[in-house]
């Protein structure tokens, strides 16, 4: 009997939570740390799909019906995701979560990570903070609360950061600009550069590596690794498997800890 009295609870207090929609996992984490119990977070993007071919469909579209506030990023996909959510569902207020950030281009495109550094994700969380007091003010002092313990973290983390001795890297993707930009660092991205795979570009990503004396190369998961364990053979270097869609503290600190 206690157990159901129990589930009863926990089920009302759902439905009359704060229902939150992000694009993508990270901003669930970022949400979630200032939200706490008083939201639940929905993602649309669903782990082990990659933003640039994300695509989705209507029934993904539809279990934002009930959302509240739905926060942006600044991926391409979102272009064409937002127009349908809101006929779907107009009542629901968009954020863009990095309002207050100033996005890099890079190579000619707008750099969407903006949640792969400390620095820029204390400017989310002010964001964050923001609109979910606009919409619940009963659980102002609690956002706070949860704000402030974040900014702590972040601060911890950065001070971290600044003691890394590595300061250069090879990705495959180019994600971590920000972060890089952050602590005084240099990215060296396999992807940005023309002629992909080919033994040109292998010897100037090593001689590049060489030059700025790299030790570590990121990969996401999701990317081909042969290029890069070909150039970490010849440098010495390790091979770090690290995902810039993870949650972004725990990537963050990855990123960190490996360039120590």
């Amino acid at each position: 009997m206690g157990k159901l009295i129990a589930l009863l609870v926990f089920s009302i207090f759902w439905a009359w939570g704060l229902q939150i929609g992000v694009s993508i996992p990270p901003e669930k984490y970022i949400v979630e740390a200032i939200g706490g119990n008083r939201v639940e977070v929905k993602i649309l993007m669903p782990p082990g799909v990659t933003p640039a071919t994300f695509n989705p469909s209507i029934q993904q579209l539809l279990q934002f019906r009930d959302i509240n506030l739905y926060f942006t990023i600044g991926l391409p996909f979102e272009n064409k995701a937002l127009p349908k959510l809101q006929e779907i569902n107009p009542k629901m207020k968009i954020v863009d979560m990095g309002h207050y950030v100033k996005r890099e281009v890079r190579n000619g495109v707008v750099d969407p990570h903006i949640w792969l550094s400390p620095a820029l994700l204390m400017v989310e969380s002010e964001k964050v903070l923001e609109e979910l007091i606009k919409i619940d003010p009963k659980g102002r002092d609690y956002y706070i609360a949860n704000f402030h313990n974040l900014i702590l973290f972040l601060l911890r983390l950065e001070k971290q950061g600044f003691k890394v001795t590595h300061k250069a890297f090879i990705t495959f993707h180019p994600s971590y600009g920000y972060f890089a930009e952050n602590f005084g660092l240099k990215q060296i991205a396999i992807e940005s550069q023309q002629g992909a795979g080919s033994l040109a570009l292998l010897n100037k990503i090593i001689e590049e590596g060489k030059k700025n004396q790299v030790r570590v190369v990121f990969i996401a998961p999701e990317f081909p690794r042969k290029f890069a364990q070909l150039v970490a053979q010849r440098l010495g270097a390790r091979i770090v498997v690290v995902s810039p869609l993870a949650n972004p503290f725990d990537t963050i600190s990855t990123l960190i800890n490996n360039l120590k």
